[in-house]
């Protein structure tokens, strides 16, 4: 909940790209949103064209990053418990089965 100050040259293309990058990922916004947001903050935000497609480029990636290690964790920790659960079925069934037979 601290505060952080970003300082640029000028301060309305470079460390604004780098904030925006930051709230896109880490809060999850899109760059739409995370340009609003940073303009309804700063109003001389003025990105060069090269920052805005750099911005719009990286969208997608962090967005998959995110849904595949989302992804990939819960699939993970899915399996394990299966994995577990069978096993352990696994040795109740040949305990009552050699219980019936002594």
């Amino acid at each position: 909940g601290g505060k952080v100050l970003v300082h640029g040259n000028v301060g309305v293309s470079c460390s604004a790209a780098l904030v925006m990058a930051y709230l896109m990922e880490n809060k999850a916004l899109s760059y739409n949103d995370a340009y609003s947001l940073i303009v309804s903050k700063r109003h001389c935000v003025q990105m060069t064209t090269d920052c805005v497609n750099q911005l719009k480029e990286y969208e997608p990636i962090y967005q998959a990053r995110s849904t595949y290690s989302r992804g990939h964790t819960s699939k993970l920790s899915d399996d394990q418990g299966k994995l577990k659960r069978r096993y352990d079925e696994a040795i109740d069934s040949e305990t009552n089965n050699r219980m019936e037979v002594c």
